[in-house]
């Protein structure tokens, strides 16, 4: 009976069950044929006492909440224009600023907005006329917004980031996570950005320049935006406030800036704006529970331990088990959310990696960057559906956009994976 019902649950997963509910329904099972109903009890109650009293959850719904007031307002053409013009005032008034310029400011809107979806949809939009006013080509454009879409995960104070340190079961510390990100962080941007320097190497640039004029009115609402994170930052890092009070903080200060005093959201849009993200807030939350009640069935029945000695048959070093490693995470970053992906698998894999004497904190940038990379994996990775459905793109052509972003964020993938010191210098 038990292959019954565990063949019927993959096959509602496979049929569009979500899948939390996939991952809760399997637990359940496997829990009441091996073990009996005490423990099948026992197997919600102890996810549900970890969800209510954990108060390392308590800053997702502030960031979420933030994140969406942040993406409503102004703020993403406002940032646009600024970068644009620190960039070039920087290096120049060349084609390849703009392209650039669109990957830095994807990579700080998308820790501030908690999910790299949300940065396609906000700033997809305003990028895109900017990139085609330029004649930069179809699958530039598309290969760069795509691709940036996911950039800044790493970067403070991004939500996967506080989920990996809390799931990690205290084998390594949310600080010491965005601190380590930082290199590999930066590594991530300035890659595709060489990439665009070279392809846009032979475009003219006419009237692109973008004068002081231009961003002088909005300038100070930008400052206000951008000055606090690095102020939470420096708190944060330095042990003067927690986590939760940097959630409650941020929002608080975004909302008297757009709210209040920027008036930028109305009652009727800040009503329809806390409405979805408390929603995603709630589907984060069930997918923690039931996510955490599978792994606990899974850690319970020594899983990883059974795995590793399996591995351990084919692979004994450990640099050629992170290979396998990178690829395993590519798919799952691809087939499934982010937040499932952390919840569910990291679990697993930190035992397995740690039996292999895999450094926790250079683990942890790893499989994060991995995530990063699989919103752009095809067939089916989040990014190209968002892209495709944002721009009206056949994702035929989403694919060949993408490609080359996607080889050169792998190569900067094994570099991270085989220097360790780009995770670890700022750490030690």
């Amino acid at each position: 009976m038990i292959w019954v019902f565990i063949l019927l649950s993959i096959i509602l997963i496979l049929n569009g069950m979500p899948l939390f509910a996939g991952l809760g329904l399997l637990g359940v099972i496997l829990t009441y044929f091996l073990s009996g109903q005490d423990v099948l009890v026992n197997l919600f109650i102890d996810p549900l006492g970890r969800l209510t009293q954990n108060d390392m959850l308590l800053p997702i719904p502030f960031f979420t909440l933030m994140g969406y007031i942040i993406a409503r307002s102004g703020a993403p053409e406002r940032f646009v224009k600024l970068f644009q013009y620190l960039i070039q005032t920087i290096f120049g008034k060349a084609s390849f600023t703009l392209g650039v310029m669109a990957i830095v400011v994807s990579a700080f809107f998308t820790p501030l907005t908690g999910a790299s979806g949300v940065t396609i949809v906000a700033l997809g939009g305003i990028l895109m006329p900017v990139l085609s006013k330029v004649k930069y080509p179809q699958n530039l454009r598309l290969g760069i917004i795509t691709s940036s879409g996911s950039l800044g995960l790493l970067f403070f104070p991004s939500i996967p980031v506080i989920i990996y340190g809390i799931v990690s079961n205290n084998k390594v510390s949310i600080t010491d996570l965005f601190r380590a990100g930082i290199l590999p962080g930066i590594l991530l941007i300035l890659l595709p950005s060489l990439y665009v320097l070279y392809k846009s190497r032979n475009i003219k640039v006419d009237s692109t320049e973008i004068l002081f004029s231009t961003v002088k009115n909005s300038l100070n609402k930008s400052l206000l935006e951008i000055l606090i994170i690095p102020i939470l930052y420096f708190l944060f890092m330095s042990g003067k406030i927690t986590v939760s009070e940097i959630g409650l903080i941020a929002l608080l200060y975004f909302f008297l800036l757009e709210v209040i005093i920027f008036k930028e959201i109305n009652r009727k849009s800040l009503s329809d704006i806390t409405l979805e993200s408390m929603s995603v807030t709630g589907g984060i939350l069930i997918i923690i529970f039931f996510a955490t009640s599978f792994t606990s069935f899974m850690i319970d029945f020594q899983v990883p331990q059974k795995l590793f000695i399996w591995i351990q048959q084919y692979i004994q070093s450990k640099w050629t088990f992170l290979i396998f490693l990178n690829l395993f995470l590519l798919i799952v970053g691809s087939l499934m959310d982010i937040f499932s992906a952390i919840i569910v698998v990291a679990p697993l894999v930190i035992p397995i990696a740690e039996l292999y004497g895999i450094n926790m904190i250079h683990l942890g940038i790893l499989f994060l960057t991995n995530l990063e990379i699989g919103y752009i994996t095809p067939p089916v990775g989040m990014n190209l559906f968002l892209s495709s459905f944002r721009f009206k793109i056949p994702m035929v052509d989403i694919y060949k956009a993408i490609l080359p972003f996607l080889l050169i964020m792998i190569i900067a993938q094994l570099m991270i994976t085989y220097i360790p010191a780009l995770s670890l210098w700022l750490v030690r």
